[in-house]
């Protein structure tokens, strides 16, 4: 196998364990048009957003407020799940 798929294999891995061991609970926010966080901000997944750039911005305000957060895209947008 060449390094570049051993290693992509391997980031496969990490984000199903980090995704896997997420809360199931998802609290859903609009799409882009609408604000990042509602209020109370809750344990979840947020998205679909439309680009990273939305996803990233909407990541970092979580973490501000504390949360750990990842940003991942299913082929359907990009989400940001936080804990």
């Amino acid at each position: 196998m060449s390094r570049k798929l051993i290693v992509s294999l391997f980031a496969v891995g990490i984000l199903g364990t980090i995704l896997g061991s997420a809360p199931a609970h998802e609290a859903t926010v609009g799409k882009s048009s609408t604000p990042a966080v509602s209020s109370p901000v809750e344990i979840g997944t947020y998205g679909p957003y439309a680009t990273i750039r939305r996803a990233n911005e909407v990541a970092n305000e979580l973490r501000s407020l504390g949360f750990t957060v990842i940003v991942f895209h299913d082929g359907n947008g990009y989400y940001v799940r936080a804990w």
